[in-house]
C-alpha cells in the first residue's frame, strides 16, 4: 500500500511516493518538469522528463538522500539539461552512470564523493563540467570526454586518483581552471583527435601529461569499451542493462523501469 510522505526542501514541497519496490517523486527546477524514481530490487536511479534538476545547499536536502546508499546505477534519460548541485554527492554505492543526450551542465559536487563510481557515459550535449563535479570519485577508472565539452572547471575530477587512461573527443581542447586533475596520474595516457595533439601538448591543464596520443592509437581494448558506451550499454551485478527511447532492458528484452 502507498503512502505518501511530505518534505520540505530548499523552501519547496516535494512527495515522494514509495511502495515495496519503488521510490519516486520530483526534482525540478523552477520551470522544469523534472522526476526520479529509485528501484530498491536493481538499484537503478531513473531521471525523466524536461529541463533542469534542482541544484542544493546540502547534499542532505536531497529528496533520495535516505536512500542514497541504495543507488547503484544512474540513468539520466533524453529531455533533462543540467544536473543540479550536490544532487548525486556521496552516494558512496553509486557505479555506473549513464548521462544521455540533452545534458549541457553538470553543475558543482553533483557526483562529488562517489567513492564507487566507476564508469560514466557522456552526452555529446556536454558542454561544461563545473568545479568538483566528480572530486573524490577514488575508483574511476577511465573518463571518456565528448567532442561538445568547451570548459572544465576548478578541481572537477580532483583526486580521481584511480584513473588508468583519459579520452578527449574535442578538437579545441577544452578550457581547464586549476586544480582539474589534480592528484591524477599524469602519465596515463591522454588520447586525443590527430590534428590537435600539439595543441593539448601546450594547452593549460592537458600540457601536464606527457603521455598524448592520437585516438588512432587507442588500444582494442579501449576501443571495445568506447563502442559499448555509443549503445548505452551499462554493467551491474553481472546483469548488462540496455538504455533505449528512454526505457531500460535486461538482455532478455524485459523492461527493467
Amino acid at each position: 500500500m502507498k503512502r505518501k510522505l511530505i518534505l520540505l526542501a530548499s523552501m519547496l514541497l516535494c512527495v515522494i511516493t514509495i511502495n515495496a519496490e519503488t521510490i519516486s517523486g520530483t526534482c525540478g527546477a523552477d520551470g522544469s518538469y523534472v522526476n526520479w524514481s529509485l528501484d530498491l530490487t536493481s538499484g537503478l536511479f531513473t531521471v525523466r522528463g524536461t529541463g533542469a534538476m534542482r541544484d542544493y545547499t546540502f547534499h542532505t536536502e536531497c529528496p533520495w538522500h535516505q536512500y542514497r546508499r541504495n543507488i547503484e546505477v544512474l540513468n539520466i534519460v533524453p529531455g533533462i539539461t543540467e544536473i543540479g548541485r550536490l544532487n548525486f554527492a556521496s552516494c558512496n554505492n553509486l557505479e555506473n552512470v549513464v548521462i544521455q543526450e540533452g545534458v549541457t551542465l553538470i553543475r558543482g559536487e553533483a557526483f562529488a564523493n562517489c567513492t564507487s563510481l566507476n564508469f560514466i557515459s557522456f552526452p555529446n550535449t556536454l558542454t561544461r563540467i563545473a568545479p568538483s563535479a566528480f572530486a573524490q570519485c577514488t575508483s574511476l577508472s577511465s573518463l571518456h570526454l565528448p567532442s561538445s565539452l568547451t570548459n572544465i572547471t576548478t578541481d572537477a575530477f580532483a583526486n580521481c586518483s584511480a584513473l588508468t587512461y583519459i579520452i578527449c573527443e574535442a578538437i579545441t581542447p577544452p578550457t581547464l581552471s586549476s586544480g582539474v586533475f589534480t592528484e591524477v596520474n599524469k602519465s596515463i595516457p591522454l588520447y586525443v583527435p590527430i590534428e590537435s595533439v600539439n595543441l593539448y601538448k601546450n594547452a593549460y591543464g592537458w600540457k601536464d601529461f606527457y603521455n598524448i596520443h592520437s585516438l588512432q592509437e587507442i588500444p582494442t581494448a579501449i576501443s571495445t569499451v568506447a563502442k559499448e558506451e555509443t549503445y548505452k550499454k551499462i554493467f551491474h551485478n553481472g546483469q548488462v542493462f540496455v538504455l533505449s527511447n528512454e526505457r531500460t532492458y535486461n538482455m532478455q528484452g524485459q523492461q527493467v523501469k
